[in-house]
């Protein structure tokens, strides 16, 4: 296996208990963590993959407190890493304290059992300013990671350097996209600091 961290994940929203588990029995030998549903987090536990799941999935919608509930609810299942999917809406209203708000609430959430943070940001759907906003705002509140899904290389090399080293940058990208070199390049960069 090589040294590049590899994340399975499914997502659907029809997806089953049964293809959960099934994802954990394939990868089991070849992938680091997997990410489901904050429904199944508890029983895919029995699996050697370490557990991840998403807060506010698809859109972030939802207000702090309920996000926070979720948040503290998928911790308590055993999720090591929560990926938080950001406000749109009050992002581009314009209301970064909603989204910080939000992402604080989160990050707050996470403490106790020690789960990590990775703020999703939706390259395709921000603008060059939003995107250093909603950077800067993962940095403020203690996220851990951003996590890009993004074939764009120079514009990921562009805000990686707006960042500091303490928070990480993962590019969401299958292992034949162009960026996958970048990404494990980025990801092996962060990680030897940390």
């Amino acid at each position: 296996m090589s040294n590049q961290p590899l994340t399975v994940a499914l997502l659907r929203p029809d997806s089953t208990r049964r293809e959960a588990m099934a994802l954990c029995e394939k990868y089991a030998q070849t992938a680091d963590s997997v990410c489901v549903l904050p429904t199944w987090v508890a029983d895919v536990l029995e699996s050697e993959l370490e557990v991840a799941t998403v807060i506010g999935w698809p859109h972030g919608a939802a207000n702090s407190q309920a996000l926070g509930v979720e948040a503290a609810m998928a911790t308590a299942d055993g999720a090591l890493e929560l990926i938080l999917f950001p406000n749109l809406s009050a992002l581009k209203s314009g209301a970064e304290l909603l989204v910080a708000d939000a992402v604080q609430t989160v990050v707050d959430a996470a403490a106790p059992a020690g789960a990590e943070v990775t703020l999703w940001l939706p390259w395709e759907q921000l603008q060059p300013l939003e995107r250093q906003s909603l950077a800067r705002l993962a940095v403020e509140c203690g996220a851990n990671a951003l996590l890009l899904p993004v074939d764009d290389e120079a514009s990921a090399k562009a805000l990686r350097e707006f960042l500091p080293d303490e928070i990480g940058m993962m590019i969401a990208c299958a292992a034949t996209s162009p960026s996958a070199a970048y990404a494990h390049r980025l990801w092996s960069e962060w990680d030897g600091k940390s």
